[in-house]
């Protein structure tokens, strides 16, 4: 026999791990494509052999890609820690209102 609310916990956990993990390919897609473009635009800049122009779109988008990797990530699991604390802080002060 099942518990109902341990299997809803559960298709809560699976939930937001399917969603984690959908981040995180997204990230490793995001990345892939960049390295690919990127690559292409160094290959462009040295055969046409003007200034290195490409350092800027390189360099653009690389903070692009920080800054996903940061929202996927978090600071070594700092931001996630960091909602847990205050999901618990809040349920707390929610029940302290009943």
């Amino acid at each position: 026999m099942t518990d109902p609310v341990g299997g809803q916990v559960e298709d809560a956990a699976l939930a937001r791990a399917q969603r984690r993990l959908r981040a995180e390919m997204g990230f490793y897609i995001h990345l892939a494509v960049y390295a690919c473009i990127i690559a292409f635009l160094v290959f462009l800049n040295m055969r046409t052999g003007s200034p290195w122009w490409f350092f800027w779109p390189a360099f653009g988008w690389g903070i692009g890609i920080a800054v996903h990797g940061l929202s996927v990530f978090g600071l070594n699991g700092a931001a996630r820690d960091w909602k847990q604390r205050r999901l618990r802080e809040l349920i707390v002060e929610e029940r302290g209102r009943r």
